[in-house]
């Protein structure tokens, strides 16, 4: 288990104070970046910058504990969380802790709060909320940190495929309804595209072998 290997297209270092496998402070990572290791699983620039990049930004957009520290609000917060999913549980139980959605969430209504403190009113911090470009890509944590370790989570048992995938569904379009109830009006929703589910699965699958080894079973037929 400890050489579990995570990763993530967005976080760029809200994991790292968490008791958690699910982090890249550390070398390699950052070995291109001009801060060095800052919790991106990538060289250098993750996802999230280089959408930054191209919107215009000309710096990087903090992570939620920084923000709330320097009160730096309103230029934007990235909340990503390595390994968490839409449901709760995803990722705990493989890699300890993580921010799943639902935390995310939460953590947004405190910048809110920061944010219309800022302005002064509400109506100014939702007429600027409305105007933010939001990015958010969840998925495929819930099958890779999820479904697919059956020595983990009962949600294979709970649930076929087609039964999880409408669970995660629902789950996520009120998580989407909630982020518009806070005033999000302009959002991405990154798909967990088949190609890439299927990268993750490979990756996983010696994970699962270990835990499954013991009892000399067979690799779950999801996975083939």
């Amino acid at each position: 288990m400890e050489n579990l290997k995570c990763h993530s297209l967005f976080d760029n270092g809200n994991n790292n104070n968490l008791s958690t496998l699910a982090k890249a402070n550390y070398t390699p990572y950052g070995v291109d970046f001009s801060d060095g290791p800052t919790g991106r699983f990538s060289n250098g620039n993750n996802t999230a910058d280089v959408i930054a990049k191209l919107l215009g930004f000309d710096y990087y957009i903090s992570t939620f504990n920084k923000a709330i520290a320097t009160n730096n609000t309103l230029r934007g917060v990235n909340y990503a969380s390595a390994s968490a999913g839409i449901r709760n549980e995803s990722g705990r139980l493989a890699v300890g802790d993580v921010i799943p959605l639902d935390e995310q969430l939460q953590n947004h209504r405190i910048i809110i709060s920061q944010i219309t403190d800022a302005l002064g009113n509400k109506d100014s911090a939702m007429k600027l909320l409305n105007k933010c470009i939001y990015t958010t890509d969840m998925g495929t944590n819930d099958y890779t940190m999820n479904y697919f370790l059956h020595k983990l989570y009962n949600t294979s048992r709970q649930f076929n495929v087609h039964q999880y995938a409408t669970v995660l569904i629902q789950q996520y379009s009120q998580q989407l309804k909630s982020l518009y109830d806070l005033g999000a009006r302009k959002v991405a929703v990154v798909g967990t595209g088949s190609k890439w589910l299927l990268a993750e699965c490979i990756g996983n699958i010696w994970y699962e072998w270990l835990f499954m080894r013991r009892d000399d079973q067979q690799c779950s037929a999801d996975f083939q």
